[in-house]
């Protein structure tokens, strides 16, 4: 194995990715440069994308004096998180030459685009109004994680990384209401946590 020689490495490949308001898991997708600054540190930059849509479905039955009513309601949230990290790895042991184990710090920059109905009125399990609006927002974040490492041959190698991302403190909080015939349903979010977990091909230059 002369992995040792090479300093530089280029990761790209992708997975699973959170995102802060519906925190529901969609795909992630993320490019990475790693440089070996001494024997068992590195600096890093990455650029990625988390990306979700949640379908949010309900049911109305009832009946009054003068109609019976059975209808279903459908729409959906998209939301995409968009990120460039700077961090430090550190490799906290490893299996012969093949395989290293490194933790993470650093931080994130990263934008939400939250596309969501601004104003919704469900009237009888119909969507009589709805008002989409887009709001972007953005914050840095604390990044820690864990990466697992393989060295194929001397070029290339297989890399899973685990990553938490946080703000300690809840930002850019969002208030949304659904306003139904019989009451409103209120829901508040905001950017608190993101995670992922990506699968990457590296190539050792």
């Amino acid at each position: 194995m002369t992995t040792k020689a090479h300093k530089n490495q280029i990761k790209i490949g992708g997975g699973f990715g959170s995102v802060p308001y519906e925190g529901i898991r969609g795909w992630n997708v993320e490019l990475q440069y790693e440089y070996k600054m001494v024997e068992n540190l590195s600096g890093f930059l990455s650029l990625g994308k988390n990306a979700g849509i949640y379908t949010s479905t309900g049911r109305s039955t009832g009946s009054s004096r003068t109609e019976l009513w059975d209808n279903s309601w459908e729409y959906q949230i998209s939301e995409k998180f968009n990120y460039a990290d700077i961090g430090l790895r550190y490799q906290l042991f490893k299996i012969g030459e093949r395989y290293k184990m490194k933790g993470t710090i650093g931080s994130s920059f990263a934008q939400s685009v939250f596309e969501f109905p601004e104003y919704i009125f469900i009237n009888k399990g119909v969507i009589e109004e709805m008002n989409i609006v887009t709001r972007k927002a953005e914050v840095a974040m604390l990044l820690l994680g864990i990466e697992n490492s393989v060295s194929i041959n001397d070029r290339f190698g297989i890399n899973l990384n685990i990553n938490y991302r946080t703000t300690f403190n809840k930002k850019h909080e969002l208030v949304r209401d659904v306003n139904f015939h019989n009451g409103t349903s209120t829901v508040k979010t905001g950017i608190l946590h993101v995670v992922n977990v990506a699968l990457q091909l590296g190539y050792f230059f």
